[in-house]
């Protein structure tokens, strides 16, 4: 497949340019016509690039069930593919299951194009050719998943934005892990890898992507390349441990090509077969921050093959070699930077200069062997420059700090370091960079050393100078006594920087000047000048005036009370200097009390009600407003609410009951005396009788 061409290649060109075969330039020259052929597609055609791939899809899936619609799984599925097709959707598998019949079967599991806002969690997807495939979605989340024994196991590509692959367990693929391509601003987090021993080309995997991050990741092992950047832009990796890359002889923790501006920051990589960090360009990226990473246990620490890479704070130890300073594109390698960082117990050399075109790249605070610096036959125009950062102290005969000393100083070399800068309140200048050495070409040896430490350092202060040499090597700050100068030789005088009244309350050769609201003891510069106008400081003036330009002007305050020749500011004057919820009492802004209402404007709205008590009882209490309290046919309102009555007629009630009072109860039926007729029948005789009766008690 064309990503392990691209990859090996990568691989290879660090292997067999820093071996001990001799130069790689002739290698350099076969391998760019083989990135030319890989071209922008490194995974070939079975690769989810093809914006047409589900109609490659498709017809591998025994059924395709399409997704609208919040969706919570509540059985396994098998050779089934899921197609979300509307937007703020959540797919949760709920711990089930989808699978297919392998890694290679055609089949995806969960399939997004052109739908924004999903979240695909909790689902456990396995023996599938595509895992999860996201194509033109916008802040769309994938957390939670274990992914297993799959080709591709998650894609974002096609013009994604802002996605976020987070939280999932993705083992055993044959690919890719997480593959972004052609993504702006999606996030690879805390994901745990383990491709296992025949498993993994590349855990993950960035191409043709812009400011994306890979922060937080643990890749147990990758076949290859553990995290690969390829032609991106912006790609931060920050925060992530790589404990074996390149199970298959070759690979490097991280690796990026043809890529600008990357951040690669606060990693751990241990057991690279290649490299630990290796950044190379064919053509002109340039610019990447390789910062406080750890790298153990590998062929190469940092390999440098591209402009403008800036390495501090890295620690390198137990590897084949330390650095290297590859020139791949076949141009002036310029702008490199290594500092601030250790290389310890490495097998071979700790810097490795491979070809003749490395401009000036610069080791800066580097804890190395200097006998350890190789450089490859024919490297005759590279350079290493050797520097220290350094702070140069001056102090008195007492030890005392000397502020405003004036140092001048070059390095061996002839170089200006300094020129005339004054030393601060601490007696200390500003750290600068200083070269002390520097390595190059040497025929029949590793490398030729010149040594530009011994300095000339040239130091005034107040009359007196010191002029000699200074050795630079490791230290940071380096302390030089002007033996004729003790600074409490006037103890009663006052020193720069100190409030005055007049020149002769400061030290000799320093004047007392106007400062803001008192005199202040300044550098001599010529004489001091004699006190003109009004004033020379505040205290000349009205408590309600400043001395500004040796006249006494007002103070302006237009909210705030004057005090000792300062405007102290009200917290508020008006309202509008409070918050919304605010007004301004007394020059302080107090909070509205607005507890059944809104504040608009600095003032309290009322609402119609805030609770039923507010409304009549007809009424109740609805967001603040009232309304009437909804009827029936037979009851009454009672307290802002609706009652049923029992009854409102005898019909409703049960047999042998009424209603009264809107309640239902026993009734005995009132009878009148009547006239009854009753028929005896004696024999073939009927007789009447008209009965008079009374109901008895």
């Amino acid at each position: 497949m064309r990503l392990r061409i691209l990859v090996m290649m990568l691989c290879l060109l660090s292997y067999a340019v820093f071996s001990d075969s001799g130069s790689g330039n002739d290698l350099i020259d076969d391998i760019d016509d083989m990135l030319h052929e890989v071209g922008g597609e490194p995974f070939g055609e079975d690769a989810p690039v093809n914006s047409d791939i589900w109609d490659d899809i498709e017809p591998e899936c025994d059924e395709v069930i399409e997704i609208t619609d919040d969706f919570e799984m509540n059985e396994s599925t098998e050779d089934i593919c899921f197609v979300i097709n509307d937007d703020n959707v959540e797919f949760d598998c709920d711990g089930y299951t989808i699978s297919g019949s392998g890694p290679n079967d055609g089949r995806v599991g969960i399939f997004v194009d052109g739908v924004d806002d999903i979240t695909i969690t909790n689902c456990d997807i396995e023996s599938i050719q595509y895992g999860i495939i996201l194509l033109d979605s916008k802040d769309s989340t994938i957390i939670s998943n274990n992914i297993l024994d799959t080709s591709f196991s998650v894609y974002l590509g096609q013009d994604c934005e802002d996605g976020m692959v987070k939280n999932n367990e993705i083992n055993e693929f044959i690919s890719s892990g997480v593959w972004l391509h052609d993504d702006h601003g999606s996030e690879i987090e805390d994901n745990e890898f383990n491709s296992g021993d025949e498993y993994g080309l590349v855990p993950i995997y960035v191409s043709q992507s812009i400011d994306s991050n890979v922060e937080g990741n643990i890749i147990h092992t990758s076949e290859v390349t553990a995290i690969a950047v390829y032609e991106s832009e912006t790609i931060k990796i920050d925060n992530n441990k790589v404990n074996e890359a390149g199970t298959d002889g070759y690979g490097d923790g991280i690796g990026i090509l043809n890529s600008e501006e990357c951040m690669v920051k606060d990693n751990e990589i241990e057991n690279a077969a290649t490299a630990g960090i290796n950044i190379i360009a064919e053509d002109n990226s340039k610019g990447c921050i390789v910062k406080g990473n750890e790298i153990i246990d590998s062929s190469y620490g940092i390999i440098f093959g591209m402009d403008n890479i800036i390495a501090s704070s890295n620690d390198i130890e137990n590897t084949g070699y330390g650095v290297g300073f590859l020139d791949y594109k076949g141009d002036d390698l310029e702008g490199c930077v290594f500092a601030n960082s250790s290389i310890d117990d490495s097998d071979d050399e700790d810097v490795y200069v491979v070809t003749d075109d490395i401009i000036d790249a610069v080791l800066a605070n580097i804890n190395f062997n200097d006998n350890s610096v190789f450089f490859e036959d024919g490297c005759d125009d590279s350079t290493l420059l050797l520097k220290e950062y350094i702070i140069i102290k001056i102090i008195d005969n007492n030890e005392d700090p000397i502020e405003d000393a004036e140092v001048t100083f070059e390095n061996g070399k002839g170089d200006e370091v300094y020129d005339e800068v004054m030393t601060d309140s601490s007696g200390e200048t500003d750290q600068t960079s200083t070269l002390i050495g520097e390595y190059s070409y040497d025929s029949g040896d590793d490398h030729d050393y010149d040594d530009y430490s011994d300095h000339e350092v040239h130091v005034e202060y107040s009359g007196s100078v010191f002029e000699g040499d200074l050795e630079i090597d490791d230290t940071d700050t380096y302390i030089i006594e002007l033996e004729d100068v003790e600074l409490d030789a006037e103890e009663d005088k006052l020193s720069v920087g100190d409030l005055c009244d007049e020149h002769t309350d400061c030290q000799s050769g320093v004047c007392c000047e106007s400062g803001l609201y008192e005199g202040v003891c300044k550098a001599y510069q010529d004489d001091c000048i004699e006190t003109i106008g009004e004033c020379m400081a505040n205290n000349a003036c009205e408590d309600n005036e400043i001395c500004l330009d040796n006249e006494c002007v007002e103070v302006e305050c237009d909210c705030g009370i004057i005090e000792d020749h300062a405007c102290v500011e009200y917290q508020c004057c008006v309202d509008t200097d409070c918050g919304d919820s605010a007004i301004c009492v007394d020059n302080l802004c107090s909070v509205i009390d607005c507890d059944c209402g809104e504040v608009v404007n600095h003032s309290c709205v009322d609402y119609e009600c805030c609770d039923n008590d507010d409304c009549l009882y007809t009424e109740l209490c609805e967001q603040n407003s009232c309304k009437p309290v909804v009827q029936d046919t037979c009851g009454e309102i009672s307290n802002h609410e609706w009652i049923d009555y029992e009854c409102c007629n005898d019909t409703i009630c049960g047999f042998g009951m009424g209603c009264q009072n809107n309640v239902c109860v026993d009734v005995e039926e009132e009878k009148k005396p009547g006239i009854c007729p009753l028929f005896l029948i004696f024999g073939f005789i009927s007789v009447g009788f008209i009965v008079t009766y009374k109901d008895r008690d």
